[in-house]
């Protein structure tokens, strides 16, 4: 009898709190997914590198996938820090990834530390979700290759 009342009292307060926190959050201004560019001037690249390198090594899938997205956006943002150990650990993942969708998700990411000059207009298109900033990376690639198909790949006819 006396596990059930604990449980019953810890339901209770795990209750109370998600209705506090509901309610707090009713009148605020809903954050975004990914951060405003300008945020990321001051941002101290040791620390970021070193916690988005342990959420790729991370077991879990969806961690993996949002790291690739929040690492791609700061790479947008700054193009100029170093980020070679990150970049490292993208080629790892685009080679030897869990799942297709974390390969696909790395090569996307590795294409925009390649050739950062062809998703330049990517920040301005209005993504709200990693799955909108993945979707136009894919689109921008497509555009580009296919505006490069008359180059060296294609047979002479």
């Amino acid at each position: 009898m006396k596990r059930y009342a604990m449980v019953l009292a810890g339901v209770m307060l795990a209750g109370a709190s998600f209705a506090q926190a509901q309610n707090a959050t009713v009148g605020a201004e809903e954050e975004k997914y990914l951060a405003d560019p300008a945020r990321y001037s001051n941002i101290n690249m040791e620390k970021a590198q070193k916690g988005y390198k342990c959420c790729l090594q991370c077991k879990a899938d969806g961690v993996v996938e949002t790291a690739i997205a929040q690492i791609v956006w700061m790479r947008l943002a700054v193009k100029d820090k170093d980020m070679t150990d990150l970049k490292a650990e993208l080629d790892r993942l685009a080679v030897i990834g869990r799942t297709p969708a974390i390969r696909y998700k790395a090569y996307l990411a590795c294409q925009v530390f390649d050739y950062p000059e062809i998703f330049g207009s990517v920040q301005q298109t209005g993504i709200e979700s990693a799955d909108d900033l993945f979707s136009a990376l894919a689109t921008r690639l497509q555009k580009t290759l296919v505006g490069y198909n008359d180059r060296k790949y294609v047979r002479p006819e």
